[in-house]
């Protein structure tokens, strides 16, 4: 759905929030997280459509693509 959504990770087996102050607009590859990114939540701005979020526990990375 349109508009803009905020959001952190939470890892549950360390119990540690994981965050990118920062804004998304519709899409993004490999976005890092971490427990040393600042303060704040990540801004998703979603322009509408069907949305896949993938992330990697490894990297903290995440991947936003469109369909």
């Amino acid at each position: 759905s349109t508009g803009s959504y905020e959001f952190v990770m939470h890892n549950t087996s360390t119990d540690t929030w994981i965050k990118n102050p920062g804004t998304i607009d519709d899409t993004c590859e490999g976005w890092r997280f971490g427990t040393d990114k600042g303060d704040g939540n990540t801004i998703f701005n979603a322009t509408g459509g069907t949305y896949v979020f993938s992330f990697d526990l490894t990297t903290l990375k995440l991947t936003i693509t469109k369909k």
